[in-house]
């Protein structure tokens, strides 16, 4: 339970960036000093699940897109990639970076696209954010 408060926390309260820089576990980020979210960054970050830009910083205060989060997500709760994915979106091609990611996050009924549409650059807010973490966790509405 405290792994997954953690990773609630990081979400919510923090707003990390994933990128393919490869940052030292025990090295800190530059820029979290006095950040209140820094402990459950840093966790995450040991965890391989988050990484931060390649200058070294992590930025904890820009957005995150919903390709970042099931990113993520994927590495959070040790989902493989399907190899050959054959969902298609209207705005995601099978060349994408993102694509075989979000195409296994949406079979998974973790992240829904809407009308053919999974927006992958929008920004994810709180409120979707929340109902993304309860379906990846599988939590009732009722609870």
């Amino acid at each position: 339970m405290k792994q997954f408060m953690t990773f609630i926390v990081a979400f919510l309260l923090t707003i990390p960036m994933i990128s393919n820089a490869k940052a030292e576990s025990n090295q800190a980020f530059s820029d979290l000093k006095g950040n209140s979210a820094a402990e459950a960054i840093l966790y995450l970050h040991d965890k391989h699940i988050i990484s931060g830009y390649p200058d070294g910083t992590f930025r904890p205060n820009e957005p995150i897109t919903r390709a970042q989060a099931a990113a993520m997500l994927l590495k959070a709760l040790d989902i493989e990639v399907i190899e050959n994915p054959t969902v298609q979106f209207k705005d995601v091609t099978p060349k994408s970076n993102y694509y075989s990611i979000l195409a296994t996050i949406n079979e998974k009924g973790i992240i829904r696209g809407e009308n053919g549409y999974m927006r992958p650059g929008e920004t994810t807010s709180r409120a979707q954010m929340a109902a993304i973490l309860r379906r990846a966790f599988d939590m009732p509405l009722d609870s």
